[in-house]
């Protein structure tokens, strides 16, 4: 009797702390994206626990599958901005993976205002390293999974494309205003790509995860 008591206290508490998650991120990714996020925050903002980062531990997870989790993430946050950060990966190239993504981008939040009603789809073409690399440089030029891997090991020592896709932040940290050059140039390239009328949330190079970044700052309480 006196377990059962225990338990149900201690989900009563998770469920309330549950309500106070601001922000809850689903990554396609195992390891890359879920570091890179969990650094980025305990780095800027007080009090992590208003965020969650749920990471991906089967690399076979389907796009449909991270949607169920996204949906799943949703419903143990209620009162959260649920993303959902997964890259193109061929997705694009594939007929039947592109009417999968674009049914599912057709169910979410993309291409705007970030919505606590939807799941936002944050997306990177062709991957999330390419978010890394426009903190060094801007550049239109076609990327492909093996250019971008090779630039992120070059930046980042720690990064072995076959192995431990670590992309350490203290690099980062330490590249004076490489966070401002990142922002402004994701935009940018979004820019440019509206300018040639290109879609410039899907076309190669592009990323919005600078609008998860920003949707930060206004909802979590920066550091000093």
């Amino acid at each position: 009797m006196a377990k059962r008591q225990y338990l149900s206290k201690r989900q009563n508490l998770k469920q309330s702390l549950n309500q106070h998650v601001k922000i809850a991120i689903v990554c396609e990714g195992k390891r890359t994206e879920p570091e890179y996020f969990k650094s980025y925050i305990a780095n800027h903002f007080k009090s992590p626990f208003y965020t969650q980062v749920i990471s991906n531990d089967n690399h076979k997870t389907s796009l449909s599958q991270l949607y169920l989790k996204a949906c799943s993430a949703k419903k143990q946050y209620p009162n959260a901005a649920i993303f959902m950060v997964f890259d193109e990966d061929g997705k694009l190239k594939n007929n039947k993976e592109k009417i999968l993504l674009n049914k599912i981008l057709s169910c979410c939040n993309f291409r705007g205002i970030i919505s606590r009603d939807k799941i936002n789809c944050i997306f990177s073409n062709p991957q999330f390293e390419f978010w890394a690399m426009l903190h060094f440089e801007y550049t239109t030029a076609p990327q492909d999974k093996k250019s971008v891997e090779k630039a992120a090991e070059m930046r980042f020592p720690g990064y072995l494309p076959n192995d431990a896709k670590e992309l350490d932040y203290e690099i980062l940290l330490k590249t004076e205003n490489s966070e401002y050059t990142a922002l402004q140039n994701a935009e940018k390239l979004r820019a440019y790509h509206k300018s040639i009328n290109n879609d410039a949330y899907l076309s190669c190079p592009t990323t919005n995860i600078d609008e998860l970044i920003k949707y930060m700052y206004k909802t979590l309480n920066p550091r000093p």
